[in-house]
């Protein structure tokens, strides 16, 4: 903006340049407000597909074992999962994997304890207790 002093006071003339500046800044906010909204859009929908998968603790953990199937606590949580919905087989199942994957985790041993033992198979149950000691 160019100014001209008159005496002692200043006035203002716009120029071609101004307008045009005027015109990329009101631009640049247009194309700001909507990369922002598209980013929120994007965000919106990735929240709700996540909140199907943490719908119960078996469709968490069983995202959880296909993402990362080479750590022993996913499959453990699983079989915590499954011991809880009354599915003693699936959840021994896990517990197994999960013990393969990390011979000394106490909490599989453990909890594989538990599902035996509601089994009923009381010697495979105190064998597992004892495991989980050591």
């Amino acid at each position: 903006m160019k100014k001209e002093k008159s005496d002692d006071s200043e006035t203002a003339i716009p120029s071609a340049s101004d307008d045009l500046s005027k015109s990329k800044d009101k631009e640049s906010n247009k194309a700001f407000l909507l990369i922002s909204l598209l980013i929120v859009i994007a965000l919106l929908i990735a929240s709700y597909a996540r909140n199907t998968i943490w719908k119960d603790d078996l469709t968490l953990w069983d995202d959880v074992v296909k993402k990362s199937p080479n750590k022993a606590r996913g499959y453990n949580n699983l079989g915590v999962a499954n011991f809880h919905n009354g599915q003693y087989d699936m959840a021994i199942d896990n517990y197994n994997k999960a013990i393969t994957l990390n011979i000394s985790y106490a909490k599989a041993y453990y909890s594989r304890g538990l599902a035996y033992a509601r089994k009923g198979q009381y010697d495979l149950a105190i064998n597992d207790y004892n495991m989980a000691l050591l």
